[in-house]
């Protein structure tokens, strides 16, 4: 067990940083964080909201990693704004 932690880890840790590369996305994106991220915390999604142009970042209050489970109405809400947007925006 404790050699296939240890392989995880440096799966996790070992990977190169791909923030360089984040600039090359030219599609609309969304990035959804929850504000008690743990694994992926809000000081990360900033980031790549800073890197990827065409980006909107959402912050969900009171919720951590697994947003579908924390806050489904929420994350849904999100979601669809972002569809709608883009659906708006390919049809104007």
């Amino acid at each position: 067990q404790i050699s296939s932690l240890a392989a995880i880890g440096k799966g996790i840790f070992g990977r190169e940083s791909f923030l360089d590369s984040l600039s090359q996305i030219s599609s609309p994106t969304q990035i959804i964080v929850g504000e008690d991220d743990l694994a992926r915390p809000v000081t990360e999604a900033k980031r790549l909201n800073k890197y990827i142009k065409d980006s909107s970042l959402a912050i969900i209050e009171n919720a951590g990693h697994t947003l579908s489970l924390e806050a489904p109405e929420k994350l849904t809400q999100i979601i669809s704004d972002f569809l709608t947007k883009q659906n708006s925006t390919i049809s104007a």
